[in-house]
């Protein structure tokens, strides 16, 4: 047996460096949260919302009304905490806690409520969570990209 004569532990090395900082190195997954206000008072939707209007109605058809309040455009990493400002002095945490193929999970904090809670949809597939809060409902429509 004849034996190299350029020892294998460098590109072992590299490889298993490699390999450790793989996860570090992926590309941070695109996340839009858009804060939508519903209501039953009222009429009408917001222009803002025209792409979601029929999928807000069938979903929620007790309100008559939802207004745009913001948009937030996240970048996050597995592990990583996002923010997020919502009306009435309400804020929430996102995290991404799991990438799989089938689909990703969120966890989502509202400290002034004391509530957390976890998301789970398929990449580009729109989801939705209702919030009371001092007696508006607020929905997170959540995508991930």
């Amino acid at each position: 047996m004849t034996r190299s004569k350029w020892p294998l532990w460098p590109l072992y090395s590299v490889l298993f460096t490699t390999l450790l900082m793989g996860a570090s190195l992926a590309t941070p997954l695109k996340v839009n949260v858009d804060v939508i206000e519903a209501d039953m008072g009222s009429e009408g939707v917001d222009p803002r919302l025209r792409g979601v209007t029929q999928t807000l109605r069938s979903t929620f058809p007790k309100y008559t009304s939802f207004k745009l309040h913001t948009q937030h455009r996240l970048n996050l990493s597995l592990g990583e905490l996002g923010r997020l400002a919502l009306p009435d002095q309400l804020s929430a945490e996102l995290s991404l806690e799991e990438e799989a193929p089938s689909g990703v999970t969120f966890k989502v904090s509202i400290p002034q409520k004391k509530a957390n809670f976890r998301v789970r949809s398929k990449r580009g597939e729109l989801f939705f969570q209702a919030l009371v809060w001092r007696k508006k409902t607020y929905l997170l429509a959540i995508v991930a990209r």
